[in-house]
């Protein structure tokens, strides 16, 4: 593996624990980190996170962002205006997925909807679970958001995981899948060619051959 291998996985793996340092934070963490707030923006937060609640939507999220941005070095109005944004797009998910989804479901809606993938997208993944007697789009949604973050087109990505889902793909082959791609994507294989080749790795190993 060369130097450039190695500082892409290591700044990967860092990004990663970041994020789950951010997300595991405790509430009241969040709340003295709200703190270095204005009057003004923490009492909207306030109000836009009981909101939330009140449409049971998760609004733990909202202190998440609120604190990723004071480490970012954002000052109110970014702050504000990305946490309404990111309600937005929660209620936009359970708009899409029902009142049945839960909280890291619609968490992996707004991150799908943040970076580009449609609403009609989503609905796609949506019937194409419920067909299989289904419910969970935790990880379909996870996996898209995160190829589409990495260059991937978001309509491949969505075509890709929706056709693995098809044919039997559970949590832990979409993972898989997720996985095979990154490599080759650090490897720097074209995202088109490394989403085919990794769907063709995982109907190998599902069994199954592409339609």
């Amino acid at each position: 593996m060369n130097d450039r291998s190695r500082l892409s996985r290591k700044t990967l793996r860092t990004a990663a624990l970041l994020i789950c340092a951010l997300v595991a934070w405790p509430s009241l963490q969040a709340q003295t980190t709200q703190s270095r707030l204005g009057a003004t923006a923490r009492a909207a937060i306030d109000r836009l996170v009981d909101s939330l609640a009140t449409e049971k939507l998760p609004g733990d999220v909202i202190r998440d962002k609120v604190a990723e941005g004071l480490l970012k070095g954002a000052d109110d109005a970014r702050i504000l205006a990305a946490v309404r944004s990111l309600a937005a797009r929660l209620r936009e998910g359970r708009q899409l997925l029902g009142a049945s989804a839960g909280e890291d479901e619609l968490k992996a809606a707004a991150s799908a909807l943040f970076v580009g993938v449609t609403p009609t997208d989503i609905t796609r993944l949506v019937d194409t679970q419920r067909k299989r007697g289904t419910s969970s789009l935790t990880m379909p949604l996870t996996v898209v958001a995160e190829l589409t973050l990495r260059n991937v087109p978001p309509d491949l990505a969505v075509s890709s995981v929706e056709s693995l889902l098809r044919r039997g793909a559970r949590d832990g082959e979409l993972n898989a899948f997720r996985n095979t791609i990154e490599r080759d994507l650090q490897r720097g294989r074209a995202p088109r060619d490394a989403v085919n080749a990794g769907v063709r790795v995982t109907l190998d190993g599902l069994g199954r051959t592409p339609e």
